[in-house]
């Protein structure tokens, strides 16, 4: 069911779902970490962030609910703590993309450009198919005023996620500044 919630975009009822099985489970790092995800995709970032490191208390060797943290980190402009909660992802399956996603942005964020577009590159090879990661490409190129590139990073991203409202509006700001 959390499955279907998550692909339509029904983060709310995902929740509510997870609410019921932390309650019913709650040593399970599989629901506090959906949780956390489902928190993080409403803005809902306290909320996420305290729901991971419960999953992490749970299991310290969780990929996913280190990946959402950082994620979570990421989007609360916490950049040194989205780069250590990516690594610790990485160290526990180097093959991940999304955490060289976060990691790769939050050094962009932070001045580090080189080595920042380099990871996110390398998730984009890794998985070509997450949203996030060309939405970060987007904003790149879009700050080096390589409008072309950036819109076609932000259509990419509407392909996969067509709801990612970060991505819409960029793309908005793209097309006035084209016209």
């Amino acid at each position: 069911m959390l499955y279907f919630h998550n692909k339509l975009g029904a983060y709310s009822e995902a929740i509510a779902a997870s609410k019921h099985a932390v309650a019913l489970n709650p040593d399970s790092v599989i629901d506090w970490g959906n949780l956390g995800y489902y928190h993080s995709q409403l803005g809902n970032f306290k909320e996420g962030i305290n729901a991971c490191k419960r999953a992490l208390e749970i299991d310290p060797d969780s990929k996913l609910a280190w990946n959402t943290l950082a994620f979570l980190y990421l989007k609360t402009n916490q950049l040194n703590r989205t780069i250590k909660a990516g690594k610790r992802a990485i160290e526990l399956d180097a093959e991940f993309a999304n955490p060289y996603a976060h990691m790769g942005f939050a050094l962009y964020k932070k001045g580090k450009n080189e080595k920042g577009l380099e990871l996110i590159q390398k998730a984009i090879k890794l998985d070509p198919f997450y949203a996030n990661v060309h939405y970060y490409l987007a904003v790149v190129h879009f700050d080096s005023k390589r409008y072309d590139e950036a819109l076609d990073a932000c259509e990419r991203v509407l392909q996969l996620r067509f709801y990612h409202e970060d991505a819409q509006t960029l793309k908005l700001k793209i097309l006035k500044l084209k016209s």
